[in-house]
């Protein structure tokens, strides 16, 4: 459980990371030869989903054994 939920945190990052060098191309009009918004949106998309995913099964695991986070 541990690593997927580390792998939706890193894929969140690098989507981020990628949006972000969109918008300085795109403020400092470079040139832009791919499309990494559009994949960094869609990182970021998945990404947040494996953490819900996870997040949410920790949750019903812990109401399942009686301890209140």
């Amino acid at each position: 459980m541990f690593k997927s939920k580390t792998s939706g945190y890193i894929m969140s990052v690098i989507g981020f990371l990628f949006i972000l060098y969109s918008a300085v191309n795109y403020i400092f009009g470079l040139h832009l030869t791919t499309p990494s918004a559009a994949i960094g949106i869609v990182l970021v998309a998945v990404g947040s989903a494996i953490i819900k995913k996870y997040r949410n099964q920790s949750t019903e695991t812990e109401n399942r054994t009686g301890n209140q986070p």
